[in-house]
């Protein structure tokens, strides 16, 4: 992705990252309601079923897909379990908002 002349690639197997994408990793967190996805599962991460993903996208707002992609991220679930919930979004993503 481009901004302002710069690109921004992800290396995910960087664990540190740089400053840039932890300020980018926390807004996205922020937006995406991260912290109180973690907040509501942490009491059911030995076994977090569809209805406690669902239950939780529904307390939060969000499509239960982010909710599986956060507690991925998060460590609380693995990323074998629960990812049928998880769907491309570029397609809805309007042409004029993607930088190339």
């Amino acid at each position: 992705m481009r901004k302002d002349g710069q690109e921004i690639l992800d290396d995910l197997k960087d664990a540190t990252g740089n400053d840039k994408e932890k300020a980018a990793d926390a807004l996205a967190e922020s937006y995406l309601s991260g912290a109180e996805i973690v907040e509501f599962c942490t009491p059911f991460k030995k076994y977090l079923s569809r209805e406690r993903i669902e239950r939780c996208a529904e307390t939060v707002g969000i499509n239960p897909g982010i909710v599986v992609g956060t507690l991925q991220y998060a460590g609380l679930l693995p990323y074998k379990n629960l990812s049928d919930y998880k769907k491309p979004v570029m397609e809805k993503i309007p042409v004029s908002n993607i930088q190339s």
